[in-house]
């Protein structure tokens, strides 16, 4: 028990989030690509959306309810991180994204 303690402490920070911990995409939202990035605040996964029914960005932000990041329990008992999803508009396209928070 104390050494996977000791593994979930020191890899903090150090992995994404699951593919799971991205929002569903509703029908005429399609996913364009998916990849995981880290830097000095931790990793995070991120996707590119876009809509197959010509929604402008924000309407796509808005489509997917992610106006505002929500965190919620990463679900895992010994786990004590927050998972935290939202979506950006990048002036060309939407990244949605899932993140760990603490």
């Amino acid at each position: 028990m104390v050494g996977l303690l000791y593994a979930l402490m020191i890899s903090e920070g150090s992995d994404a989030p699951p593919s799971k911990a991205l929002p569903s995409l509703p029908p005429g939202i399609s996913m364009v690509n998916e990849g995981t990035s880290c830097g000095s605040g931790g990793c995070w996964r991120a996707a590119t959306v876009t809509s197959e029914d010509g929604l402008s960005r924000p309407e796509i932000i808005r489509e997917l309810g992610l106006q505002q990041e929500s965190c919620r329990s990463s679900g895992w008992l010994l786990d004590w991180r927050d998972v935290c999803v939202g979506a950006r508009d990048n002036g060309e396209n939407v990244t949605i994204y899932a993140s760990w928070g603490y």
